[in-house]
């Protein structure tokens, strides 16, 4: 934090929601990605699910909002977590985008 504006102005960063130290993410208003389980809870906590990038890359076109990552990649056995993974794999699987 003490070197923040020493970065390049074209350098952009997203902090990721969910760590340790959460707290600096608010007290610098810093931007903030969160991974959700699906849509439907990001779209309660208010926050555009970002599934290329372009949000995060681009913000003189997107505005500099808070992002959501659908869950994604292998989950801990037997957790909300996994279960959703499993939902979103199950629904890959049946759809014609194979």
């Amino acid at each position: 934090m003490k070197r923040i504006k020493d970065l390049p102005a074209n350098f952009r960063y997203i902090c990721s929601l969910g760590g340790f130290r959460d707290d600096l993410i608010f007290e610098n208003k810093l931007r903030y990605s969160k991974v959700v389980y699906n849509k439907y809870q990001a779209r309660k906590e208010n926050l555009k699910v970002d599934n290329t990038d372009h949000i995060a890359a681009f913000p003189e076109l997107y505005g500099k909002c808070n992002t959501a990552l659908i869950i994604h990649g292998s989950q801990p056995k037997n957790t909300i977590a996994s279960k959703a993974w499993e939902k979103i794999r199950r629904r890959v699987k049946n759809s014609k985008w194979k």
